[in-house]
């Protein structure tokens, strides 16, 4: 690879695009299919409560909430980890 190509930004991002994307959108497919079933599931379960009785609805909210918002932050800190670790492949230095 030639120091011209190293420095190119579209090279990199090619070369990017080439190493990470097959991976990348099976993991993303696969989050959907996730995000999907347990929406899916939640509201089927709503359905439930509301018909069995209506006052336990609000317990589900309760239930569901902390839940989704520890997945978030999950997925946010995955995020922030794997935009560090391509930032930090592409800085030019020793082999590591």
């Amino acid at each position: 690879m030639s120091s011209r190509h190293g420095k190119d930004p579209e090279f990199r991002r090619l070369i990017d695009v080439a190493q990470y994307g097959a991976g990348s959108a099976r993991r993303m497919i696969s989050a959907c299919v996730a995000a999907l079933n347990g929406t899916i599931s939640l509201i089927s379960t709503a359905g439930v409560l509301t018909i069995l009785h209506p006052e336990v609805l609000p317990m589900l909210i309760l239930i569901a909430a902390p839940r989704g918002w520890g997945a978030m932050r999950v997925a946010q800190e995955r995020m922030a980890s794997a935009c560090a670790e391509r930032t930090r492949r592409r800085r030019p230095g020793p082999p590591r």
